[in-house]
């Protein structure tokens, strides 16, 4: 059917041909452009500000320190006790009553110096019995030298009687020999003579005999009663001995300590009175961690800060033996001791554990033990960034540490700043965000 002549106009109107426009390309891209910029932004910021875990947390709450290089140097604070390095004990060398006391515990004294007189009256008594009988051995000694003195000399003159009686009588026989020979004189008064000169002779050699035998006696007699005396002597000088032990010095410089003792008491014979403790030289006893056993040798070094000087020491001594998770060890000054340390003063040495290095070093503090949760890749630390307003989660390595510094091993730059308080209650945490004023970092911070 055909269509009417008005609606064939009408159609005709619509199927003419339409002249398109030019498209403007450079608009379209900025358009574009712009429009993945925004949703770009709008992802990133919707992952970070509402995907990734963040908390604000003012700046004075957080402790801030900047990784630098400097020495390091790994120690353990210890705490001991001063000791004496010459301990003497005071012992009662002798028995007796306390009858003068002349020191107190915690004096200081100096060697030989009168502590204690003691009373023993049988001791008194010993003596003078002992002296009696050397006094008597003494005079026996005098009178029996005095008899064999007299006796030597009684048979000393008998036998110059005897030797001139003899002299006399040889001489005469020898003169009337000749004349008896020739017939002059009578044979019979000869005889006699001859038999007068072999008597003086058998008496000569018996007077010999016994000043021989005297001489031998005397020096026996004298020996046994040499022997005699000085036995008596060495027994006086024994209870004297005994005597000065009544009197108890100090034998060495040093401090009384332990020393309990009063007036009037009766102490026995090897009992202690106390201790003298030397303070010419002082050593430092002190208890470590056994963490530490294998780390400490002796030799090893360690120094003391006492009234603004500081003192070296060395390790004299390791006592293996643990106790209540603890060793003991002995210090001793290599050079001087301070001058007004005492006895059982307790001290804070430092005990140095390896060399001193060069090494990039960061304050210590609770974070090293918090480490913000803890990864196979290290500890995890908030590394702040250089406008100080945001902290983020970064992974670091850690050496050994004293309680000022610890050693950074990776992770880290010289220049980084990190949080080095508490880090505890941010396990989950991502970011922090910081408020309040916190110094930007500096061109010095970033370069060693």
């Amino acid at each position: 059917m055909d269509r009417p002549a008005a609606m064939r106009s009408s159609y005709a109107i619509m199927d003419r041909a339409v002249a398109r426009r030019p498209v403007n390309r450079p608009l379209v891209i900025a358009i574009g452009t712009l429009a993945v910029s925004v949703l770009g932004f709008g992802g990133w910021a919707y992952a970070t500000w509402v995907l990734t875990p963040a908390i604000s947390v003012n700046a004075d709450h957080l402790t801030i320190a900047t990784v630098h290089l400097a020495d390091f140097q790994g120690y353990v604070p210890v705490t001991g006790t001063a000791q004496p390095t010459t301990i003497v004990d005071l012992d009662a060398a002798s028995a007796g009553e306390i009858r003068d006391l002349r020191v107190r515990d915690g004096d200081r004294v100096t060697a030989g110096q009168v502590l204690i007189m003691l009373r023993n009256p049988s001791l008194s008594l010993q003596i003078t019995s002992e002296q009696a009988e050397l006094a008597q051995g003494l005079a026996q000694l005098a009178a029996v030298q005095l008899d064999q003195a007299q006796s030597r000399l009684q048979h000393q003159r008998d036998l110059l009687d005897a030797s001139a009686q003899l002299a006399l009588d040889g001489a005469k026989y020898n003169r009337e020999q000749p004349l008896v020979i020739g017939g002059v004189l009578a044979r019979a008064p000869q005889s006699d003579l001859a038999v007068s000169v072999g008597h003086d002779q058998a008496v000569v050699n018996t007077l010999r005999q016994e000043v021989a035998a005297d001489r031998a006696s005397s020096k026996t007699q004298d020996g046994e009663m040499a022997q005699a005396i000085a036995t008596a002597q060495s027994g006086i000088a024994r209870a004297a001995d005994n005597l000065s032990d009544l009197i108890i010095t100090a034998p060495i410089s040093g401090q009384v300590t332990g020393f309990s003792a009063h007036r009037g008491e009766v102490i026995a014979e090897g009992q202690r009175l106390g201790e003298v403790d030397g303070q010419d030289r002082l050593r430092i006893a002190a208890d470590v961690d056994q963490f530490y056993l294998g780390q400490v040798t002796e030799g090893g070094a360690a120094t003391l800060d006492l009234d603004d000087r500081s003192y070296r020491l060395r390790v004299s001594r390791i006592d293996p033996e643990v106790s209540d998770r603890t060793f003991r060890i002995e210090l001793e000054f290599t050079g001087p001791a301070p001058p007004d340390l005492r006895a059982g003063q307790s001290v804070q040495p430092k005990l140095l554990i390896g060399d001193a290095h060069q090494s990039l070093v960061v304050s210590n503090g609770a974070f090293l033990n918090d480490g913000a949760g803890r990864s196979g890749s290290g500890t995890q630390v908030f590394v702040v960034a250089a406008d100080g307003r945001q902290a983020e989660r970064h992974s670091a390595e850690f050496g050994r540490n004293n309680p000022n510094t610890v050693e950074v091993l990776g992770g880290l730059a010289a220049g980084e700043r990190i949080i080095v308080s508490g880090t505890e209650n941010f396990q989950d945490i991502e970011r922090i965000n910081i408020r309040g004023a916190i110094a930007p970092q500096s061109d010095e911070e970033t370069t060693p």
